[in-house]
Protein backbone atom coordinates (compact mmCIF):
# COMPACT_ATOMS: atom_id res chain seq x y z
CA UNK A 1 0.00 0.00 0.00
CA UNK A 2 1.15 3.65 -0.32
CA UNK A 3 3.60 4.61 2.43
CA UNK A 4 1.31 7.43 3.61
CA UNK A 5 -1.44 4.85 4.33
CA UNK A 6 0.88 2.41 6.13
CA UNK A 7 2.45 5.13 8.26
CA UNK A 8 1.91 8.76 9.21
CA UNK A 9 4.16 10.96 7.06
CA UNK A 10 5.85 13.90 8.82
CA UNK A 11 3.24 13.83 11.60
CA UNK A 12 4.79 16.43 13.92
CA UNK A 13 6.53 19.74 13.36
CA UNK A 14 8.18 21.81 16.08
CA UNK A 15 6.11 25.03 16.31
CA UNK A 16 7.72 28.45 15.96
CA UNK A 17 6.24 29.33 19.35
CA UNK A 18 8.61 26.86 21.05
CA UNK A 19 10.44 28.61 23.95
CA UNK A 20 13.93 29.64 22.86
CA UNK A 21 15.66 27.85 25.75
CA UNK A 22 14.02 24.49 24.92
CA UNK A 23 16.75 21.83 24.73
CA UNK A 24 16.87 19.85 21.47
CA UNK A 25 18.76 16.83 20.13
CA UNK A 26 19.21 17.45 16.43
CA UNK A 27 19.77 14.84 13.70
CA UNK A 28 21.02 16.58 10.55
CA UNK A 29 21.62 15.27 7.02
CA UNK A 30 25.39 15.03 7.61
CA UNK A 31 24.79 12.48 10.39
CA UNK A 32 23.60 9.97 7.79
CA UNK A 33 25.94 10.73 4.88
CA UNK A 34 27.46 7.27 5.29
CA UNK A 35 24.15 5.52 4.59
CA UNK A 36 21.77 3.64 6.86
CA UNK A 37 21.95 3.45 10.63
CA UNK A 38 20.20 0.59 12.40
CA UNK A 39 20.60 2.15 15.85
CA UNK A 40 20.05 5.57 17.36
CA UNK A 41 22.45 8.21 16.11
CA UNK A 42 24.42 10.72 18.15
CA UNK A 43 22.40 13.91 17.68
CA UNK A 44 23.74 17.41 18.32
CA UNK A 45 22.75 19.10 21.56
CA UNK A 46 21.20 22.53 20.83
CA UNK A 47 18.54 24.90 22.04
CA UNK A 48 15.64 26.11 19.93
CA UNK A 49 17.38 29.52 19.76
CA UNK A 50 20.63 28.10 18.37
CA UNK A 51 19.11 25.37 16.20
CA UNK A 52 18.91 25.92 12.42
CA UNK A 53 15.48 26.61 10.96
CA UNK A 54 15.58 23.10 9.40
CA UNK A 55 15.50 21.43 12.83
CA UNK A 56 11.74 20.98 12.91
CA UNK A 57 10.71 17.33 12.36
CA UNK A 58 9.76 15.87 15.77
CA UNK A 59 10.87 12.26 16.32
CA UNK A 60 9.22 9.63 18.53
CA UNK A 61 10.09 6.08 19.51
CA UNK A 62 9.76 3.74 16.52
CA UNK A 63 10.02 6.46 13.86
CA UNK A 64 12.01 5.87 10.69
CA UNK A 65 13.61 8.76 8.82
CA UNK A 66 14.52 8.79 5.13
CA UNK A 67 16.50 11.55 3.43
CA UNK A 68 14.57 13.31 0.69
CA UNK A 69 17.75 14.82 -0.80
CA UNK A 70 20.56 12.89 -2.55
CA UNK A 71 18.23 9.91 -2.26
CA UNK A 72 20.73 7.54 -3.90
CA UNK A 73 22.80 7.57 -0.66
CA UNK A 74 20.19 5.38 1.10
CA UNK A 75 20.22 7.64 4.17
CA UNK A 76 17.71 5.80 6.39
CA UNK A 77 17.60 5.45 10.18
CA UNK A 78 15.26 4.06 12.78
CA UNK A 79 14.81 5.15 16.41
CA UNK A 80 13.95 2.25 18.75
CA UNK A 81 14.22 4.86 21.49
CA UNK A 82 13.68 8.61 21.31
CA UNK A 83 14.28 11.11 24.08
CA UNK A 84 12.20 14.23 24.58
CA UNK A 85 13.31 17.03 22.26
CA UNK A 86 14.64 14.77 19.49
CA UNK A 87 14.21 16.45 16.11
CA UNK A 88 15.40 15.83 12.56
CA UNK A 89 16.14 18.11 9.64
CA UNK A 90 13.35 18.94 7.21
CA UNK A 91 15.62 17.26 4.68
CA UNK A 92 14.25 13.99 6.10
CA UNK A 93 10.80 12.46 5.75
CA UNK A 94 9.51 10.88 8.96
CA UNK A 95 7.55 7.62 8.75
CA UNK A 96 5.59 6.82 11.92
CA UNK A 97 3.85 3.42 11.88
CA UNK A 98 0.10 3.75 12.52
CA UNK A 99 -0.64 0.19 13.63
CA UNK A 100 -0.31 -1.52 10.26
CA UNK A 101 3.51 -1.59 10.35
CA UNK A 102 5.94 -2.99 12.88
CA UNK A 103 8.43 -0.13 13.51
CA UNK A 104 11.50 -2.27 12.77
CA UNK A 105 9.89 -3.78 9.68
CA UNK A 106 9.08 -0.24 8.47
CA UNK A 107 12.78 0.58 8.73
CA UNK A 108 13.89 -2.48 6.78
CA UNK A 109 11.19 -1.91 4.15
CA UNK A 110 12.27 1.72 3.69
CA UNK A 111 15.87 0.56 3.34
CA UNK A 112 15.13 -2.24 0.87
CA UNK A 113 16.48 -1.90 -2.65
CA UNK A 114 13.06 -1.94 -4.42
CA UNK A 115 11.78 0.93 -2.29
CA UNK A 116 15.00 2.98 -2.53
CA UNK A 117 15.13 2.47 -6.31
CA UNK A 118 11.54 3.71 -6.53
CA UNK A 119 12.43 6.77 -4.43
CA UNK A 120 15.42 7.55 -6.67
CA UNK A 121 13.31 7.06 -9.81
CA UNK A 122 10.83 9.66 -8.56
CA UNK A 123 13.51 12.16 -7.51
CA UNK A 124 14.22 15.30 -9.52
CA UNK A 125 17.61 16.89 -10.28
CA UNK A 126 20.89 15.43 -11.52
CA UNK A 127 23.71 16.47 -9.16
CA UNK A 128 21.41 16.88 -6.12
CA UNK A 129 18.35 14.66 -6.69
CA UNK A 130 15.47 15.21 -4.27
CA UNK A 131 11.95 13.87 -3.83
CA UNK A 132 8.89 15.78 -2.70
CA UNK A 133 7.50 14.26 0.54
CA UNK A 134 4.02 14.01 -1.01
CA UNK A 135 5.45 11.95 -3.87
CA UNK A 136 7.35 9.80 -1.38
CA UNK A 137 4.11 9.14 0.48
CA UNK A 138 2.47 7.79 -2.67
CA UNK A 139 5.15 5.12 -3.22
CA UNK A 140 4.10 1.60 -2.25
CA UNK A 141 5.55 -0.46 0.60
CA UNK A 142 4.97 -4.16 1.30
CA UNK A 143 2.62 -4.73 4.25
CA UNK A 144 2.48 -8.41 5.26
CA UNK A 145 0.54 -9.52 8.36
CA UNK A 146 1.99 -8.10 11.58
CA UNK A 147 3.17 -11.49 12.85
CA UNK A 148 5.20 -11.94 9.65
CA UNK A 149 6.53 -8.41 9.92
CA UNK A 150 7.83 -9.19 13.41
CA UNK A 151 9.47 -12.40 12.21
CA UNK A 152 11.12 -10.61 9.25
CA UNK A 153 12.31 -7.76 11.47
CA UNK A 154 13.81 -10.18 14.01
CA UNK A 155 15.52 -12.14 11.23
CA UNK A 156 17.04 -9.02 9.67
CA UNK A 157 18.07 -7.56 13.03
CA UNK A 158 19.97 -10.75 13.80
CA UNK A 159 21.46 -11.50 10.39
CA UNK A 160 22.54 -7.94 9.56
CA UNK A 161 24.22 -7.66 12.98
CA UNK A 162 26.39 -10.65 12.04
CA UNK A 163 27.19 -9.18 8.63
CA UNK A 164 27.95 -5.78 10.17
CA UNK A 165 30.37 -7.44 12.62
CA UNK A 166 32.22 -9.06 9.70
CA UNK A 167 32.35 -5.72 7.86
CA UNK A 168 33.68 -4.00 11.00
CA UNK A 169 36.46 -6.60 11.28
CA UNK A 170 37.45 -6.10 7.62
CA UNK A 171 37.48 -2.33 8.10
CA UNK A 172 39.67 -2.75 11.20
CA UNK A 173 42.17 -4.66 9.06
CA UNK A 174 42.06 -1.86 6.49
CA UNK A 175 42.82 0.66 9.24
CA UNK A 176 45.81 -1.36 10.45
CA UNK A 177 47.09 -1.70 6.89
CA UNK A 178 46.80 2.08 6.41
CA UNK A 179 48.78 2.72 9.61
CA UNK A 180 51.50 0.30 8.52
CA UNK A 181 51.66 1.99 5.11
CA UNK A 182 52.12 5.35 6.86
CA UNK A 183 54.96 3.97 8.95
CA UNK A 184 56.74 2.70 5.82
CA UNK A 185 56.35 6.11 4.15
CA UNK A 186 57.51 7.86 7.33
CA UNK A 187 60.66 5.74 7.56
CA UNK A 188 61.57 6.36 3.91
CA UNK A 189 60.91 10.12 3.95
CA UNK A 190 62.65 10.85 7.27
CA UNK A 191 65.45 8.26 7.43
CA UNK A 192 65.92 7.25 3.81
CA UNK A 193 66.61 3.77 2.43
CA UNK A 194 70.20 3.44 3.62
CA UNK A 195 69.94 2.25 7.22
CA UNK A 196 73.69 2.73 7.73
CA UNK A 197 73.70 6.43 6.73
CA UNK A 198 75.22 8.89 9.21
CA UNK A 199 72.55 11.06 10.84
CA UNK A 200 72.23 14.58 12.20
CA UNK A 201 70.00 15.96 14.93
CA UNK A 202 67.31 18.49 14.02
CA UNK A 203 65.63 21.10 16.18
CA UNK A 204 62.27 19.55 15.34
CA UNK A 205 61.25 17.36 18.26
CA UNK A 206 58.75 15.39 16.17
CA UNK A 207 61.37 14.66 13.50
CA UNK A 208 64.40 13.77 15.59
CA UNK A 209 67.32 12.80 13.36
CA UNK A 210 67.62 12.76 9.56
CA UNK A 211 70.51 11.61 7.33
CA UNK A 212 73.42 14.02 7.63
CA UNK A 213 73.44 14.86 3.92
CA UNK A 214 69.72 15.82 3.89
CA UNK A 215 68.39 19.31 4.59
CA UNK A 216 65.18 20.81 5.93
CA UNK A 217 63.19 23.16 3.74
CA UNK A 218 59.78 24.79 3.60
CA UNK A 219 57.30 23.31 1.16
CA UNK A 220 56.92 26.67 -0.61
CA UNK A 221 60.41 26.27 -2.07
CA UNK A 222 59.31 23.11 -3.86
CA UNK A 223 56.22 24.40 -5.64
CA UNK A 224 53.07 26.53 -5.57
CA UNK A 225 49.86 26.18 -3.54
CA UNK A 226 46.74 27.24 -5.47
CA UNK A 227 43.32 27.95 -3.93
CA UNK A 228 40.25 26.40 -5.58
CA UNK A 229 37.33 27.91 -7.47
CA UNK A 230 34.57 29.89 -5.75
CA UNK A 231 31.25 29.50 -7.54
CA UNK A 232 27.64 30.35 -6.76
CA UNK A 233 24.61 28.01 -6.80
CA UNK A 234 23.54 29.68 -10.06
CA UNK A 235 26.72 28.38 -11.71
CA UNK A 236 25.85 24.72 -11.01
CA UNK A 237 24.58 22.87 -14.07
CA UNK A 238 22.17 20.08 -13.08
CA UNK A 239 22.26 18.58 -16.58
CA UNK A 240 25.85 17.39 -16.12
CA UNK A 241 27.20 19.79 -18.75
CA UNK A 242 30.10 22.18 -18.11
CA UNK A 243 33.29 21.61 -16.16
CA UNK A 244 33.45 19.06 -13.33
CA UNK A 245 34.56 20.59 -10.02
CA UNK A 246 36.50 18.22 -7.78
CA UNK A 247 35.62 18.36 -4.07
CA UNK A 248 36.61 16.50 -0.90
CA UNK A 249 34.11 13.72 -1.64
CA UNK A 250 36.04 12.99 -4.84
CA UNK A 251 39.24 12.23 -2.92
CA UNK A 252 39.00 8.71 -1.55
CA UNK A 253 41.85 6.50 -0.31
CA UNK A 254 44.44 8.57 -2.16
CA UNK A 255 42.59 8.41 -5.48
CA UNK A 256 40.20 10.58 -7.48
CA UNK A 257 36.77 8.93 -7.52
CA UNK A 258 34.18 10.56 -9.75
CA UNK A 259 31.05 10.21 -7.63
CA UNK A 260 28.72 12.86 -6.23
CA UNK A 261 29.87 15.17 -9.03
CA UNK A 262 29.15 18.87 -9.47
CA UNK A 263 29.40 20.63 -12.85
CA UNK A 264 29.60 24.40 -13.33
CA UNK A 265 29.12 26.59 -16.37
CA UNK A 266 31.01 29.69 -15.19
CA UNK A 267 34.32 30.95 -16.57
CA UNK A 268 37.29 29.13 -15.03
CA UNK A 269 40.85 30.52 -15.12
CA UNK A 270 43.35 28.10 -16.64
CA UNK A 271 45.32 28.09 -13.39
CA UNK A 272 42.36 26.58 -11.54
CA UNK A 273 42.14 23.64 -13.91
CA UNK A 274 44.03 20.63 -12.60
CA UNK A 275 47.00 19.22 -14.49
CA UNK A 276 48.43 15.71 -14.49
CA UNK A 277 50.86 15.49 -11.58
CA UNK A 278 49.06 18.08 -9.41
CA UNK A 279 48.29 17.08 -5.81
CA UNK A 280 44.69 17.85 -4.85
CA UNK A 281 44.37 18.50 -1.11
CA UNK A 282 41.30 18.88 1.10
CA UNK A 283 42.01 22.19 2.85
CA UNK A 284 38.75 22.98 4.63
CA UNK A 285 36.06 20.72 6.05
CA UNK A 286 33.78 20.31 9.05
CA UNK A 287 35.72 17.20 10.03
CA UNK A 288 39.33 17.57 11.17
CA UNK A 289 40.01 14.00 10.02
CA UNK A 290 39.42 14.99 6.39
CA UNK A 291 41.80 17.95 6.37
CA UNK A 292 44.91 17.12 4.39
CA UNK A 293 43.59 14.05 2.59
CA UNK A 294 44.94 14.22 -0.92
CA UNK A 295 45.36 12.49 -4.26
CA UNK A 296 47.66 12.76 -7.26
CA UNK A 297 45.91 13.96 -10.41
CA UNK A 298 46.21 11.62 -13.38
CA UNK A 299 46.02 12.47 -17.08
CA UNK A 300 42.39 11.32 -17.17
CA UNK A 301 41.38 14.13 -14.78
CA UNK A 302 43.40 16.95 -16.37
CA UNK A 303 41.26 19.97 -17.29
CA UNK A 304 38.79 19.56 -14.44
CA UNK A 305 38.55 22.29 -11.81
CA UNK A 306 38.52 22.13 -8.00
CA UNK A 307 36.38 23.82 -5.36
CA UNK A 308 37.15 26.58 -2.89
CA UNK A 309 37.57 24.13 0.00
CA UNK A 310 40.36 22.41 -1.93
CA UNK A 311 43.97 23.37 -2.64
CA UNK A 312 46.28 22.16 -5.39
CA UNK A 313 50.03 21.89 -4.88
CA UNK A 314 51.80 22.18 -8.22
CA UNK A 315 55.49 21.28 -8.50
CA UNK A 316 57.94 19.30 -10.64
CA UNK A 317 58.84 17.60 -7.33
CA UNK A 318 55.31 16.27 -6.72
CA UNK A 319 56.46 12.71 -7.32
CA UNK A 320 58.25 13.08 -3.96
CA UNK A 321 56.01 15.68 -2.27
CA UNK A 322 53.05 13.29 -2.47
CA UNK A 323 54.83 10.90 -0.11
CA UNK A 324 55.54 13.72 2.36
CA UNK A 325 51.85 14.66 2.39
CA UNK A 326 50.83 11.04 3.00
CA UNK A 327 53.25 10.49 5.86
CA UNK A 328 52.66 11.28 9.56
CA UNK A 329 54.35 14.62 8.79
CA UNK A 330 50.98 16.30 8.34
CA UNK A 331 49.66 14.88 11.62
CA UNK A 332 52.61 16.38 13.50
CA UNK A 333 52.10 19.81 11.95
CA UNK A 334 48.31 19.91 12.11
CA UNK A 335 48.07 21.10 15.72
CA UNK A 336 49.40 24.50 14.61
CA UNK A 337 46.46 25.28 12.31
CA UNK A 338 43.57 23.04 13.36
CA UNK A 339 41.62 24.31 16.34
CA UNK A 340 38.24 23.63 17.92
CA UNK A 341 36.73 26.49 15.91
CA UNK A 342 38.72 26.53 12.65
CA UNK A 343 39.42 23.44 10.58
CA UNK A 344 41.28 24.64 7.55
CA UNK A 345 44.65 24.30 5.88
CA UNK A 346 45.51 27.67 4.33
CA UNK A 347 48.07 28.12 1.57
CA UNK A 348 50.21 29.87 4.17
CA UNK A 349 50.05 26.81 6.44
CA UNK A 350 50.86 24.53 3.54
CA UNK A 351 53.74 26.64 2.28
CA UNK A 352 55.33 26.83 5.74
CA UNK A 353 55.39 23.07 6.31
CA UNK A 354 58.97 22.13 7.16
CA UNK A 355 59.95 18.97 5.28
CA UNK A 356 63.08 16.80 5.07
CA UNK A 357 64.63 16.87 1.60
CA UNK A 358 67.22 14.36 0.32
CA UNK A 359 69.29 14.92 -2.86
CA UNK A 360 67.37 14.54 -6.14
CA UNK A 361 68.77 11.11 -7.02
CA UNK A 362 67.79 9.79 -3.60
CA UNK A 363 64.32 11.35 -3.91
CA UNK A 364 63.84 9.37 -7.10
CA UNK A 365 65.00 6.15 -5.41
CA UNK A 366 62.60 6.72 -2.51
CA UNK A 367 59.76 7.39 -4.95
CA UNK A 368 60.47 4.13 -6.82
CA UNK A 369 60.62 2.17 -3.56
CA UNK A 370 57.43 3.65 -2.12
CA UNK A 371 55.58 3.29 -5.43
CA UNK A 372 56.37 -0.44 -5.43
CA UNK A 373 55.39 -0.89 -1.77
CA UNK A 374 52.19 1.09 -2.32
CA UNK A 375 51.20 -1.25 -5.13
CA UNK A 376 51.49 -4.12 -2.65
CA UNK A 377 49.42 -2.25 -0.07
CA UNK A 378 46.84 -1.30 -2.71
CA UNK A 379 46.48 -4.91 -3.84
CA UNK A 380 45.85 -6.04 -0.26
CA UNK A 381 43.44 -3.15 0.35
CA UNK A 382 41.50 -3.89 -2.83
CA UNK A 383 41.22 -7.54 -1.82
CA UNK A 384 39.78 -6.59 1.58
CA UNK A 385 37.49 -3.93 0.08
CA UNK A 386 36.17 -6.49 -2.41
CA UNK A 387 35.18 -8.68 0.56
CA UNK A 388 33.48 -5.69 2.20
CA UNK A 389 31.62 -4.86 -1.03
CA UNK A 390 30.41 -8.45 -1.34
CA UNK A 391 29.21 -8.44 2.26
CA UNK A 392 27.33 -5.17 1.71
CA UNK A 393 25.77 -6.49 -1.49
CA UNK A 394 24.70 -9.64 0.33
CA UNK A 395 23.28 -7.54 3.18
CA UNK A 396 21.28 -5.44 0.72
CA UNK A 397 19.95 -8.44 -1.19
CA UNK A 398 19.03 -10.19 2.08
CA UNK A 399 17.00 -7.17 3.22
CA UNK A 400 15.19 -6.92 -0.11
CA UNK A 401 14.44 -10.64 -0.26
CA UNK A 402 13.13 -10.72 3.31
CA UNK A 403 10.79 -7.71 3.14
CA UNK A 404 9.34 -8.75 -0.23
CA UNK A 405 8.54 -12.31 0.92
CA UNK A 406 11.13 -14.15 -1.14
CA UNK A 407 12.51 -16.01 1.90
CA UNK A 408 10.68 -18.70 3.80
CA UNK A 409 11.11 -17.64 7.42
CA UNK A 410 8.30 -19.76 8.84
CA UNK A 411 10.77 -21.84 10.90
CA UNK A 412 13.00 -18.93 11.93
CA UNK A 413 13.35 -18.35 15.65
CA UNK A 414 15.35 -15.40 16.95
CA UNK A 415 18.22 -16.31 19.26
CA UNK A 416 18.20 -14.92 22.77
Amino acid sequence: MPAKHAAALNPEVLPESTPEDTELSYVDIAALEGGDAAVSLSPKALTFRTAPSRARRVLRQGDTILSTVRTYLKAVANFPEASEGLVASTGFAVLRPNGQLNPRFAYWAALSEPFIENVVAHSEGVSYPAINPSVLGSLHMPVPPLIEQQRIANFLDEQTARIDALIAEKERLLGELLEYRKSVISQATTRGLNKGARTQKTEQEWLGEIPAHWKLTKLKYLGEAIIGLTYSPEDVNDTGAGVLVLRSSNVQAGRIVLTDNVYVSCEIPEKIRVRAGDILICSRNGSRALIGKNALIGTEHAGMSFGAFMTVFRSPENYYVRWLLNSPLFDFHSASFLTSTINQLTTGNLNSLLVPLPPKEERQEIDAYLSARSEEFDALSQHIRAHVDHLREYRSSLISAAVTGQLDLSTFKATA
